[in-house]
């Protein structure tokens, strides 16, 4: 198969591994598998998994709202990752074209997103692909 479809529990050992790759650091397995778990079962999201030739390339996390500030329905982008071995091939781009298709079935008008500012290739991919940076986001531990 090639293309898109929807996480399932079996797939947590290959999100743990684009999320540990994403944020460049090791989480803690017993914590990440049941939060992994209860976002699967969130009906305001989509888990999905991009697949070349029955492997898993990629992984992204989707989550829908209408927020007042942008008075549209928005879909938000909150994970995308491409295994490292998969990249340059234009998977990523594939996939991203996909989650567009799917954001618009689902009717939204507006794909948002969030990206650490380190990520410069990922900025450029963004931009190549018709997004603006119009936000900053800003984070706090507590």
């Amino acid at each position: 198969m090639n293309g898109m479809r929807k996480a399932q529990s079996e797939d947590a050992r290959f999100v743990y591994e684009r999320m540990c790759d994403l944020e460049e650091r090791v989480f803690d397995w017993q914590v990440f598998e049941p939060l992994y778990l209860e976002q699967l079962k969130d009906e305001t999201m989509d888990s999905l998994i991009f697949e070349v030739d029955g492997k898993r390339a990629g992984y992204a996390a989707v989550r829908y709202g209408t927020y007042l500030h942008h008075c549209v329905r928005t879909a938000e982008l909150i994970e995308l990752n491409i295994d490292e071995t998969c990249r340059d091939q234009g998977i990523g781009q594939a996939f991203f074209e996909e989650i567009v298709r799917l954001v618009k079935e689902k009717g939204c008008a507006e794909l948002a997103l969030a990206t650490n500012q380190k990520r410069k290739r990922a900025h450029r991919f963004y931009e190549k692909n018709g997004m603006k940076a119009t936000h900053f986001t800003y984070t706090k531990n507590i």
